[in-house]
């Protein structure tokens, strides 16, 4: 079975980075919350069968490292990396009612972002992370006493971690000291592997 679709969203950012002549010269601190709303396209394999599923994301990212000026107009910033990630996913076109699964994980690993100064205030940015997922799992909410007869009780489930890889890219253009226009893309990959057999 698959579920596939864009779904909107909001995220909120925040990032600092101090001068050379702090107490911690060149600090980099990051942290990022985004929430997504929407439908989902669900297909099964097997029967014809199609449906519109409400999904709910949310993620915490959070970056902590140390930028290292490498030219006039170039910084590395080799960084720590870690955050929380959770989907609920809503499946309706169940006969008996609509089951949740909510599936969450927490990540860490190390990345690195480079900066490139192409013109006054106008700055190029790309990152790559590579770590491993952690506490994997999946809650099942059968969410009607049918579903519960039939397929079990609200139960947790541990899924297998997994490596992720995280990479992107972006713009920044200063309108003034304080205030930036900034645009950009991210990528994500991880997976989840199999829960072991459980008697309910």
């Amino acid at each position: 079975n698959t579920d596939k679709g864009c779904v909107p969203g909001v995220a909120v950012t925040g990032s600092y980075m101090s001068d050379c002549s702090s107490p911690v010269a060149n600090l980099y601190l990051f942290g990022r919350g985004t929430y997504l709303s929407g439908n989902t396209d669900y297909f099964v394999n097997g029967p014809n069968v199609s449906a519109k599923d409400p999904a709910k994301i949310w993620d915490g990212d959070f970056r902590v490292g140390k930028g290292f000026q490498v030219s006039s107009n170039v910084m590395l910033t080799p960084y720590i990396g870690a955050g929380i990630h959770s989907w609920n996913r809503t499946i309706s076109a169940f006969p008996t009612g609509a089951l949740i699964e909510e599936y969450r994980h927490g990540y860490a690993g190390a990345g690195l972002l480079v900066q490139f100064a192409v013109a006054r205030g106008v700055v190029l940015s790309g990152y790559g992370l590579g770590g491993s997922t952690f506490n994997s799992e999946m809650n099942f909410n059968p969410n009607t006493p049918v579903n519960a007869a039939t397929l079990g009780p609200n139960h947790t489930f541990a899924l297998g971690n997994s490596t992720i890889v995280k990479a992107g890219g972006s713009i920044d253009y200063a309108l003034t000291d304080a205030w930036h226009l900034n645009a950009g893309i991210d990528y994500t990959y991880f997976k989840y592997g199999a829960s072991r057999m459980e008697l309910l």
